[in-house]
């Protein structure tokens, strides 16, 4: 995977977009990798759609814009699924969504991404993460995006643990286990295949929340 990278987030209000961009962050971090990280909030009201965006590069971090053309896509709910969300993305890139529908049921729609599937609310539901009301699901689905990184279970654990979250990695690591993942179709430039760890550097962690 060619650096620097840059993932967008794609949620709504109440589901952790945000802090699914910033725990994103956190591994890139366990790697030794500079990160910037924030949320784009296009309204405060829970059930509204929300962007947040995490970049990645062995080097400082200068570009404060809105991610246009991300390398990974990470949608929280499939009803926000379309040509909105998929603004951008170019062949080859990597897309994971949380969704009760196989893999087969999307076909070949979107056989030029590295796409992932995974139940994140299910798993999540079942962990006790959030509220009956409200099932907070990014914690799960950082699992699945490991598993579609080729990272191994251990940058989880020190993530989680650096970040107090140890309670929540039984549910990421369910998701690591049970992601489905459909490869790009041959011939198609892959900007999603598995990273190495830099050597240590100093970490460049920018939160910036409310951005526009």
């Amino acid at each position: 995977m060619t650096l620097p990278l840059e993932v967008r987030v794609h949620g709504r209000g109440g589901q952790g977009g945000v802090t699914c961009a910033k725990l994103i962050a956190a591994l890139f971090t366990e790697m030794g990798l500079h990160v910037q990280t924030f949320g784009d909030y296009g309204s405060e009201r829970s059930g509204a759609p929300v962007q947040a965006y995490t970049r990645v590069d062995r080097l400082a971090i200068n570009n404060r814009n809105k991610v246009y053309r991300p390398n990974h896509l990470i949608v929280l709910d499939e009803g926000l699924l379309g040509a909105q969300v998929l603004a951008g993305a170019a062949p080859g890139s990597l897309l994971l969504l949380n969704t009760h529908a196989s893999l087969d049921s999307y076909g070949d729609r979107f056989e030029h991404h590295r796409f992932g599937v995974i139940d994140a609310t299910a798993i999540a539901r079942e962990q006790g993460i959030g509220s009956s009301a409200v099932v907070i699901i990014n914690t799960t689905i950082l699992g699945a995006y490991a598993r579609l990184l080729g990272l191994p279970l251990t940058v989880l654990e020190k993530a989680y643990a650096s970040l107090g979250l140890s309670g929540d990695l039984p549910a990421a690591q369910h998701a690591y286990e049970l992601v489905r993942i459909c490869e790009p179709v041959p011939g198609t430039d892959d900007q999603s295949t598995s990273i190495s760890a830099a050597a240590p550097s100093p970490l460049v962690v920018e939160t910036i929340l409310g951005h526009s």
